[in-house]
């Protein structure tokens, strides 16, 4: 399935699965930002980053549904990409997570305990050449009624608080709000009601926009979500004058309809 971008708080992700992780990480209370520029990672951009209590998590979103699509061969060549890729910075870990929350029941831990994704992390210091191992991750308690993650087999350092005292368990109250927090980040998807579209490419498209008279312009903008296309600036006529210059095609490139008959009627009226 093609990958619908979105936008949220005025970040433009490219998927809604990344939209999804970015609100669910947020509600858990973790600091992240969307696609770090992080000096020394090759070939490889990572989706998230998360500044946890002095440590550094990079977080890969892949449209991974079971258990087994985390142990396929195509799960195997992107561990490998991204061990390859940070050979060279120091991190702590790497979470590759999926659009399943729950995958499985933990073999440690409690009965809560459930495992979420991969972790990769750095083997201190290399072992006969190799500079990373993985596990599955599993979700846990941390000091301070916080939520963390750590291997399901390996360690339990919670590679988010940076904490040893929480060990496998995940208590039921902490269950109960990480699924609040997942559905909760569906639940905001579901109810945007567009879906981003390239109606209007290059100068002539706009050209054609601006020689419509205000009303048509108007009833085509009251038609588009031009409060999302930029976080600070949401006033209609702000846009209008922002991209008045023709030579500027951002405006064009960035507006968004709700549904298919919208995009025949601008096709139509622009052709």
């Amino acid at each position: 399935m093609k990958a619908i971008p979105v936008n949220i708080e005025g970040i433009q992700f490219r998927s809604k699965l990344e939209a999804r992780w970015y609100l669910f990480m947020k509600n858990l209370g973790w600091n992240i930002e969307y696609e770090p520029e992080i000096e020394g990672i090759l070939g490889w951009i990572p989706d998230f980053l998360i500044l946890g209590n002095k440590t550094k998590v990079l977080v890969e979103v892949k449209p991974f549904q079971t258990l087994s699509d985390f142990e396929g061969d195509y799960a195997s060549q992107t561990i490998k990409k991204i061990e390859n890729s940070i050979k060279n910075i120091k991190i702590d870990a790497v979470l590759i997570v999926g659009s399943s929350l729950n995958l499985k029941r933990a073999e440690c831990g409690n009965e809560h305990s459930f495992v979420g994704g991969k972790i990769i992390r750095p083997i201190i210091p290399p072992d006969d050449g190799k500079f990373f191992y993985d596990d599955h991750f599993v979700y846990m308690d941390a000091s301070d009624e916080k939520i963390g993650v750590c291997d399901e087999l390996n360690w339990y350092h919670d590679v988010i608080n940076n904490d040893h005292n929480g060990g496998y368990n995940l208590h039921k109250d902490n269950l109960n709000f990480i699924y609040k927090c997942w559905n909760e980040a569906g639940t905001q998807l579901q109810w945007k009601k567009i879906t981003p579209y390239n109606v209007f490419i290059g100068n002539e498209n706009y050209r054609k926009f601006k020689k419509l008279t205000l009303h048509q312009q108007n009833q085509i903008l009251d038609e588009y979500s031009y409060q999302e296309m930029c976080a600070k600036q949401d006033n209609k006529d702000w846009w209008l004058n922002e991209y008045s210059n023709e030579n500027d095609g951002s405006f064009c490139k960035w507006l968004s309809v709700k549904s298919d008959l919208f995009k025949s009627y601008l096709k139509e009226m622009y052709e």
